[in-house]
């Protein structure tokens, strides 16, 4: 974890003497979302002075007001939905958090596999409280009739009953006849291979039809929400419409774009991101059941994923270059190492090693325009080591160049820079536009009001001298200098 503790350094601590002083508001942006941790679901840190990130999102208008084009589950709602397969309420809301009954399943269930309902409105059912006239009768009597489901001993189907992953995933099975077999060894740590539902658990799993929640269990008697089982049926759907094998986890994530340092990748809906102002980039696993709710360290379901950009400023090969890497390393017999082609076509070195407590999983990406996209990855042997490693995997497979602003004419950026020269407020601003700012020396005194920081881009051959306590750039000049 050594490259985090420097990014941290580097990055946030303005006190270390190689601090980027510009970063005291992503420095605030850090505490604050360390206070409000319990109410983050996802953070992408969009610096106002000149991160150019951007996500992909979906480009059709949400039909639901309370699931977003970057909600979860967006793409299967917009799946279902196309295929009247799913309704929301009079309000307008879909309310995916919300459990899902017997009777709703039933009906998502059932016609998201297709099942035609010609002439089923009429029949005879034995269940007390269940009537000819309730709007969810032929998809009980069809079900019934097919032994898809039953009802209980005292005569009632209990429409109104919540329903629980394992109940939904054995209707499932039986509607499209799935050949099963008991799985070897547990699917889950919840889920002993013995009982009745592992079948169904081990095929819905190795389809990528569920995941474990942030502890690492599969919780499959708890009730089942709205959204995981569109999100379930939607991807089953997915498959047999495209003759797969099995769900591309990173399919729908959000992809975030650095056009400032040319590179993009995909990250998972329940990860944080954070982005420092040298295009590096932190993704990270939160393992709140052990009381870890950060990125600097790997505890047992936790898991970080650090983004680097090396900019070959020697201009290496890519065979010299993953060479080097591999000198630097000095990695055991212990370690696996191979030579891959990412999903985006790129040369890339893996690098993968087990510890006593993690797992570290090295990426070193070989991009179009020279430079190389380093994607360091740690983490823990808990509950969920199989599925962060998947998790890791993917998004490491997702790293592929963008054209970005670092490789343009600098020439507006500087004039913009030179406008704001004595602007009091504006130097964040200005500073964020340079993609590689080297923080070259620092005057303790400055000019009487607060410290004076010197930043020079090689990109520009632009030195610019800021003014701490005002926000402010006193001046610019040409090449790496601090004589103003």
């Amino acid at each position: 974890m050594a490259y985090l503790e420097r990014f941290f350094r580097k990055n946030i601590n303005p006190s270390h003497p190689g601090a980027n002083h510009q970063q005291t508001p992503y420095s605030i942006f850090i505490m604050n979302k360390t206070l409000q941790k319990s109410e983050m679901k996802k953070n992408i840190f969009l610096t106002l002075v000149g991160f150019f990130l951007i996500f992909s999102f979906g480009t059709v208008q949400a039909s639901f007001i309370d699931v977003t084009d970057t909600h979860k589950n967006y793409v299967a709602l917009q799946w279902l939905e196309s295929r009247q397969v799913i309704e929301g309420y009079e309000d307008g809301t879909f309310r995916p958090e919300q459990p899902v009954n017997r009777a709703e399943a039933l009906k998502i269930i059932l016609l998201g596999s297709g099942i035609s309902f010609e002439n089923e409105a009429n029949g005879e059912l034995a269940y007390s409280d269940v009537k000819n006239d309730d709007w969810f009768f032929p998809y009980v009597l069809m079900a019934t009739e097919q032994g898809w489901v039953q009802g209980y001993g005292n005569g009632e189907f209990r429409p109104d009953q919540n329903i629980n992953l394992a109940e939904a995933l054995k209707i499932i099975s039986l509607i499209k006849e799935n050949s099963l077999t008991s799985p070897d060894s547990n699917p889950y740590f919840d889920v002993d291979k013995e009982s009745w539902f592992a079948p169904y658990i081990e095929y819905a799993k190795g389809k990528n039809l569920i995941s474990a929640r942030s502890d690492g269990l599969l919780h499959p008697g708890a009730d089942l929400a709205r959204g995981d089982l569109i999100e379930i049926i939607y991807r089953l759907s997915y498959l047999e419409n495209f003759g797969i094998e099995s769900f591309d986890i990173a399919l729908n994530w959000l992809e975030i774009q650095n056009q400032q340092f040319s590179y993009a990748l995909k990250s998972p809906f329940n990860w944080q991101t954070m982005v420092g102002s040298n295009g590096e980039m932190i993704l990270w696993h939160d393992d709140g059941a052990n009381s870890s709710e950060g990125w600097m360290r790997t505890s047992e379901n936790s898991a970080t994923l650090a983004v680097f950009v090396n900019k070959n400023e020697e201009k290496l090969n890519t065979s010299d270059y993953f060479k080097r890497v591999l000198e630097n390393l000095n990695w055991t017999d212990s370690s696996t190492i191979s030579n891959t082609i990412n999903e985006n076509g790129y040369e890339s070195l893996l690098l993968e090693k087990s510890f006593d407590n993690e797992v570290q999983r090295d990426l070193y990406t070989a991009l179009p325009n020279g430079l190389f996209l380093i994607m360091q990855a740690n983490y823990g042997k808990g509950h969920l080591q199989e599925q962060l490693a998947a998790q890791v995997a993917a998004i490491q497979k997702t790293g592929r160049y963008v054209e970005g602003i670092g490789e343009n004419d600098p020439s507006a950026i500087i004039e913009q820079a030179r406008k704001a020269i004595q602007v009091d407020g504006q130097g964040q601003a200005i500073l964020g536009l340079f993609p590689d700012l080297e923080l070259i020396e620092t005057d303790s005194i400055g000019v009487g009001t607060g410290p004076v920081d010197y930043y020079y881009s090689t990109w520009a051959n632009l030195t610019l001298k800021y003014e701490r306590s005002f926000d402010v750039i006193l001046d610019v000049a040409e090449g790496r200098t601090s004589a103003f």
